[in-house]
């Protein structure tokens, strides 16, 4: 629990310099998975929303239209008050939460889909977190994570998650992990 706090603690005192630092190195995991993204339809979950960069790259490329709702979980409400001062223009197409993925205030299988770019794994509760998103999620899960901090136990975690690496860059390697419940030939 320490952990977590400290890791919320860090983005409510970074939130006003959070898009200076990072927002090009985050638009480049959404170009990855750019083709990916215009096949997906449906409720969406931003597990780790932030500052709502990845919302933005989709109003911009023409791609909110594919989905009936987007909501963003973050833990910090310093970056949810950041996405909301700066992209007022994105107040009708999503919802927030201020919380914790590791323990999602959702149904089970609302969302169809679950994005989660460089959130988890950023603390050792991954695995629950991980376990969360699948409870919530009917069809997939499209995680993004730092190759750099990627450990031993995090890669097993990944495997008995059946959790595919589809693409990566020289910094991030992005993982596909298809539910179970839905059909093998789709996403």
């Amino acid at each position: 629990m320490e952990e977590k706090i400290s890791i919320m603690q860090k983005y409510n005192i970074t939130y006003d310099t959070y898009e200076m630092l990072y927002k090009i190195e985050q638009e480049e995991k959404y170009k990855l998975i750019d083709k990916l993204i215009d096949q997906i339809r449906g409720k969406i979950l931003d597990a780790g929303i932030g500052t709502g960069l990845f919302e933005e790259y989709l109003f911009r490329n023409g791609k909110m239209i594919n989905f009936d709702l987007i909501v963003g979980i973050d833990i910090s409400i310093k970056m949810l008050d950041e996405l909301i001062k700066k992209r007022d223009f994105l107040k009708e197409k999503i919802e927030l939460v201020n919380g914790d993925i590791a323990f999602a205030p959702f149904r089970e299988k609302i969302f169809d889909y679950t994005f989660s770019f460089t959130s988890l794994f950023l603390n050792n509760d991954y695995e629950n977190e991980l376990n969360e998103l699948e409870r919530v999620t009917k069809k997939s899960i499209v995680l993004s994570i730092l190759k750099k901090g990627l450990k031993e136990k995090m890669l097993e975690i990944l495997q008995h998650h059946n959790a595919t690496m589809i693409t990566q860059n020289d910094k991030d390697a992005v993982y596909l992990i298809k539910l179970k419940n839905h059909y093998q030939n789709q996403l």
